[in-house]
């Protein structure tokens, strides 16, 4: 024990100011663990967001073109030039 009181006496820290010590460095790194998943839900979450956006501008594209073809083959036959 006489060891360990010296180890902090020879720092100048008490046992309270490294447990103090200690408290804050596992709240910086629980916190910024969090951070860290929050950002890589976010980052996946647009990710999923802009690949849904293409595929319904894809989709999009698909309506009107298969509108387009349906009217095209509805369409009478324009008379011929003359």
């Amino acid at each position: 024990m006489a060891s360990q009181k010296n180890h902090f006496l020879s720092t100048g820290m008490t046992p309270r100011s490294w447990r103090m010590l200690s408290y804050i460095c596992v709240g910086t790194t629980i916190y910024g663990m969090v951070l860290l998943t929050e950002t890589l839900q976010a980052y996946k979450l647009n990710r999923i967001d802009q690949q849904l956006d293409q595929f319904n501008r894809q989709t999009a594209l698909e309506i009107m073109d298969d509108s387009k073809s349906s009217e095209i083959s509805t369409a009478p036959n324009p008379s011929p030039p003359q």
